[in-house]
């Protein structure tokens, strides 16, 4: 395969939908930031507005907790599903090793005529 050939984008099916997962722990953020803003500003210093409050506060928390750990086991039961192709779309780049390190040993990894990169010994 010629070096300056672009590859078609790779066919991947049964992957969760992102986007609207993010928009819904976004929307679910701003409302307890609102509401505990709401609850400074204009709010009684009383029991209820105290309860709802720390109502907010725990809803963010757990809304966070499960964002980053239902991710995780979300990833892990898609592959366990589709296998290794289910995150090929987004293969991580790595160094080329084919081209000679430069003086110091190190390994640029970016292709040819691409600027930066990590530089990998």
């Amino acid at each position: 395969m010629r070096s300056n050939s672009v590859m078609p984008a790779p066919e991947v099916y049964g992957r969760p939908p992102w986007k609207i997962r993010r928009r819904i722990v976004n929307l679910s953020l701003l409302f307890c930031a609102g509401s505990v803003a709401w609850l400074l500003v204009a709010g009684e210093d009383n029991e209820l507005n105290r309860a709802i409050a720390n109502g907010a506060f725990v809803l963010a928390g757990a809304v966070i907790a499960s964002y980053v750990f239902g991710a995780a086991w979300d990833d892990a039961n898609v592959m366990r599903t589709l296998g290794p192709r289910a995150y090929q779309d987004q293969v991580p780049m790595l160094p080329d090793y084919s081209r000679p390190a430069d003086a110091a040993g190190f390994y640029d990894g970016m292709p040819d005529g691409e600027p930066g990169g990590d530089q990998v010994r």
